[in-house]
């Protein structure tokens, strides 16, 4: 799905830590984003002001909110690729 990258990093972001478990260290984000670590953690503390994520012992890990989230950006594309 390499179309992913037109998203903007936040969502990427997002739909990457749910993709590795729900949670994840800085690092290995921007490493598999290929992104920079200012871009990372703009994207980071982003999704925490909106309360999609929260800062873990383990890393960062999506919060109810953002599973939320996820799940309306799901239904939403769904609905896109019907009437495609």
């Amino acid at each position: 799905m390499s179309q992913i990258k037109l998203l903007p990093n936040y969502i990427r972001l997002l739909i990457e830590i749910k993709r590795m478990g729900g949670k994840a260290r800085p690092y290995t984000l921007a490493k598999k984003l290929n992104i920079s670590a200012s871009v990372l953690y703009e994207s980071l503390l982003k999704l925490m002001a909106l309360g999609f994520l929260e800062k873990t012992p383990e890393g960062y890990a999506i919060t109810p909110k953002g599973e939320e989230f996820l799940k309306q950006l799901k239904n939403e594309f769904q609905r896109i690729a019907e009437v495609i």
